[in-house]
């Protein structure tokens, strides 16, 4: 499983780890006068173990306390969610759920797996903690945005008095959704349990941003917010909540706020850039671009979005060298492979476009994209001869 977690857009930024002391209660930037309410559920929902997942850990994952021979109960967990005897888990990226949305419904995307592994290891006891992992963002479109999703993972630790009992145990366990040797190239720093949970909220706010749901994308905003004020994502998620309803002061107001603590934001730099020329403050929008370009003079999915440009043109060859070059310092995206199979295809180069095809089938981590990219691969392979 890969890509998950926070999802961010143009952008609704993963912001980086700031420094500086913790962040003041933000209130002041809220405008409830602004919004008809929405009742969304309670932060706490995040988190909540149902009757139902209650009892399947009491059929599937009892144990004996301080039974040495029994098996290491975080791997006894781990199977019982994700292998195809048990649970069979599914992974979809478009919505985020609850841990017990995702147990009921048996399936969900990184950060809902995220908090049922988390929601289900308290309850027997184990000792979670929360790692983020820096450099994880990857790149889509939705509509109108960028998205950038960032990633979590957690650790598993058995408590102290089963430390003793089981010194083969006591290696902490990282339990991920990243394929792991991507996993293993990156950095972590750990977050707290409030940060995973305004983490979920913000990923509501966004998924009804993206939607056109904006009382309710200003509802689950406003939880983010209040949960963690530390939480720079939600300040970028509340200030596309303002722009997009007309509110450009109070964008550049709350985006303002997280650019103090984190001044090489590459994405509330570009937000800010968008409010500064609703504002028609153009001079300074333009001296912010220039700035934005100084640090980041090639952003993530620049060299896909040339690509896209050429092929539409019809130049396939420079579309494909666009493409290769996004994957090279991106090899873990299903649409850049997609992409350069397709323009593989129009080079008459099938076998290579076959690669890439299953390649981008093996990345997918979306029902609806797999099943996408599975039609054109068995056309393509019916074309090329080769087995359906």
């Amino acid at each position: 499983m890969s890509r998950g977690t926070f999802i961010l857009g143009l952008a609704l930024a993963l912001a980086s780890c700031a420094s500086g002391p913790p962040a003041p209660l933000a209130q002041d930037l809220l405008h409830d006068e602004w919004y008809s309410a929405v009742q969304i559920p309670p932060p706490s929902d995040a988190l909540a173990v149902s009757e139902r997942m209650r009892a399947f850990i009491r059929t599937h994952l009892s144990r004996i306390p301080g039974h040495v021979e029994q098996e290491d109960p975080r791997r006894t967990l781990f199977h019982a969610l994700y292998q195809k005897n048990d649970l069979q888990l599914e992974y979809e990226a478009q919505h985020t759920r609850s841990a017990a949305q995702a147990f009921d419904d048996r399936t969900g995307n990184c950060m809902s797996l995220v908090l049922l592994t988390s929601a289900m290891a308290q309850v027997m006891g184990l000792e979670v903690q929360y790692q983020m992992l820096e450099g994880s963002a990857a790149w889509s479109r939705d509509g109108g945005f960028f998205l950038a999703i960032g990633h979590v993972n957690i650790v598993l630790n058995l408590p102290q008095t089963d430390f003793d009992l089981k010194h083969w145990t006591g290696t902490p366990m990282v339990v991920d959704f990243l394929p792991s040797e991507s996993a293993a190239r990156l950095k972590t720093y750990t977050i707290e349990e409030k940060t995973v949970v305004a983490a979920y909220l913000n990923n509501r706010a966004v998924e009804s941003l993206v939607q056109g749901h904006m009382d309710e994308a200003y509802a689950w905003a406003r939880a983010a917010l209040i949960q963690d004020p530390g939480f720079g994502n939600t300040y970028v998620t509340l200030g596309v909540v303002y722009r997009l309803s007309q509110h450009p002061q109070a964008a550049e107001q709350v985006l303002e706020r997280w650019a103090a603590r984190d001044p090489d934001n590459l994405v509330v730099m570009s937000n800010q850039i968008l409010v500064l020329k609703d504002l028609h403050r153009l001079d300074e929008a333009r001296l912010l671009q220039q700035r934005l370009a100084r640090l980041d003079p090639h952003p993530a999915g620049s060299y896909y979005s040339q690509g896209l440009t050429e092929f539409k043109a019809g130049h396939f060859e420079e579309a494909r060298h666009w493409y290769e070059k996004e994957i090279a310092r991106d090899p873990d995206h299903a649409e850049f492979e997609f992409a350069l199979a397709v323009c593989l295809v129009q080079l008459n180069e099938r076998a290579q476009a076959l690669v890439h095809l299953h390649r981008a089938l093996s990345l997918s981590v979306d029902a609806s994209e797999r099943q996408r990219y599975a039609t054109k691969l068995a056309r393509l392979q019916q074309a090329a001869g080769a087995a359906p």
